[in-house]
């Protein structure tokens, strides 16, 4: 069974990949295309959102509800030590025209590595 930061670490890793197999995307969860904004991959990564949804199914899975939680914090703990963000801002972050789809996986799997190593 996996350690609760080993599975945050795999779920970074998953959003990771939604995004390079999907498409990363500014400005909605979703785009039209199926194209992912970092929380749209977190939520597709959990199965939370489909290829044609702009809304979230979260509410009735309160375990995957902790762990999408848990995965967003993760994210947004890295990017405050990276300095790229100062508490809630990743839609900001991710949205901003100096963004773009590497640096998304880059902070992902950043994020991964320190949930791993540093706990």
């Amino acid at each position: 069974m996996k350690t609760p930061n080993e599975k945050v670490a795999e779920n970074l890793r998953n959003a990771a990949a939604v995004i390079e197999r999907d498409g990363w995307c500014q400005g909605d969860l979703v785009s039209t295309e199926g194209h992912v904004c970092a929380m749209g991959a977190i939520g597709r990564s959990l199965n939370v959102i489909d290829e044609t949804s702009s809304g979230w199914n979260i509410d009735q899975h309160a375990v995957v509800r902790q762990e999408f939680v848990d995965t967003r914090d993760a994210l947004i703990t890295h990017l405050e030590a990276q300095g790229v963000v100062d508490g809630w801002n990743v839609p900001r972050w991710n949205d901003s025209h100096t963004t773009s789809q590497e640096d998304v996986v880059k902070a992902f799997l950043g994020a991964a590595d320190r949930v791993e190593f540093d706990g």
